[in-house]
């Protein structure tokens, strides 16, 4: 069973990959180049990334502990 926090992470990773796909029809629409396609849709994934080790990660229930790994991650180098 999901938390509600669980839940709302899940939800937000399922919003990165919906920017992903907008990303692409706005670069096949002509919007974007491929320049900015390729930079926007790194950190688009970078956030997905982050978001399914968080939802992995919160097997505990310090959210203390798991904010702050999350906000960690998004600087971390890959």
């Amino acid at each position: 069973m999901l938390t509600k926090t669980n839940e709302m992470w899940e939800i937000s990773k399922g919003s990165s990959a919906e920017v992903i796909t907008q990303l692409n029809i706005a670069h096949r629409l002509g919007y974007i180049n491929a320049d900015k396609l390729y930079e926007l849709e790194n950190l688009a994934e970078k956030i997905r990334a982050s978001l399914k080790n968080l939802i992995k990660a919160r097997g505990g229930d310090n959210l203390v502990k798991v904010i702050s790994w999350f906000i960690l991650s998004l600087f971390l180098p890959r």
